[in-house]
C-alpha cells in the first residue's frame, strides 16, 4: 500500500506562522507568502481520521491548481507556483477579501442584476477556458 502524508512539521526559512487544518497545513513565510500543503488526511464530521487516503492530497491540490489557472484571466488569485503535486505557494492576502493586485468589493442591492450578469459571463468564460485546457484526467495534463 502507498505511503500517506497525514502530518507535516516543516520549519521554512522566514516562517512566521503555521496552521494545521483538517486537511491542509498552511505555512506563512515572511508574512507575505503562504505555502499550502494538501495532505492525505480524511475529515468526517469535524473529526480527523487516523489513516489517510494515498494520493488524496495530490488530487485535491492539482484540481485546485487547475481551476485557479483556468479562472486567473477572469479573477486574479493568490497562486504563484505549484512546486510539488501536494503544495501550492501563493501571495498572502492583505485583508479578508483583498490581495496585492485586486480587491473584491461589496455590490449594492440595486446592482444585483448587473452583478448576476457579470458572474454569469465569468462562469461561462471559465467553462470555455476549462474546456480548452482539457480534463485534468487526460494524458497530456500537467
Amino acid at each position: 500500500m502507498a505511503t500517506t502524508l497525514v502530518k507535516t512539521d516543516f520549519n521554512f526559512p522566514g516562517q512566521t506562522a503555521v496552521y494545521h487544518g483538517k486537511v491542509r497545513d498552511v505555512y506563512t513565510i515572511n508574512d507575505d507568502y503562504l505555502v499550502m500543503i494538501a495532505t492525505d488526511r480524511i475529515s468526517a464530521f469535524d473529526v480527523i481520521l487516523p489513516e489517510g487516503i494515498p494520493y488524496k492530497g495530490q488530487v485535491l491540490n492539482q484540481i485546485a491548481a487547475y481551476f485557479l489557472d483556468a479562472s486567473a484571466a477572469i479573477v486574479p488569485n493568490w497562486k504563484v507556483a505549484v512546486p510539488d503535486p501536494m503544495v501550492t505557494v501563493g501571495v498572502k492576502a492583505e485583508g479578508a477579501f483583498s490581495a496585492d493586485n485586486f480587491i473584491i468589493t461589496r455590490i449594492a442591492d440595486e446592482d444585483a442584476v448587473a452583478a448576476f450578469d457579470i458572474v454569469s459571463l465569468a462562469i461561462r468564460d471559465a467553462t470555455e477556458r476549462v474546456n480548452e485546457m482539457g480534463s485534468p484526467y487526460s494524458d497530456g495534463w500537467d
